[in-house]
């Protein structure tokens, strides 16, 4: 949700003010994004690197920071690509699919980054 209504912002004011443009990026990356995220969570699943054990008892693991930005940073390739590709589709301009994805490539690991810390700090759905 945060991701998408960055990217209808960006869209906005890229696309000099079409809302309905916008609004279209945004909402299909909803679709779209949420797919690729589950699979890239499932991978990152399988990579033991980065992960610390802090209780053996309950077996809970929690992810060292560098495991989070390296998260951050491969989500983001998948990420700015279906942003580009959404983009460009919508707006039938590489001028504009171009320089939505580039902006968001400032905007969205920092938000990554604060998306994962937050959730590494529940417990909900950790074995």
């Amino acid at each position: 949700i945060i991701a998408s209504l960055d990217t209808m912002v960006i869209s906005f004011f890229v696309t000099g003010g079409d809302i309905r443009k916008a609004v279209a990026i945004g909402g299909f990356e909803i679709i779209t994004k949420l797919i690729i995220y589950f699979f890239h969570e499932r991978a990152w699943n399988y990579i033991k690197w980065g992960k610390r054990v802090e209780d053996f008892s309950h077996v809970k693991t929690v992810d060292t920071k560098r495991r989070s930005v390296a998260k951050a940073v491969t989500w983001r390739i998948f990420g700015t690509l279906d942003t580009f590709i959404i983009s460009g589709f919508f707006t039938k301009s590489l001028k504009h699919a171009s320089s939505i994805a580039l902006i968001e490539l400032l905007t969205k690991p920092l938000l990554y980054f604060l998306h994962e810390r937050f959730w590494n700090n529940l417990m909900w759905g950790k074995r």
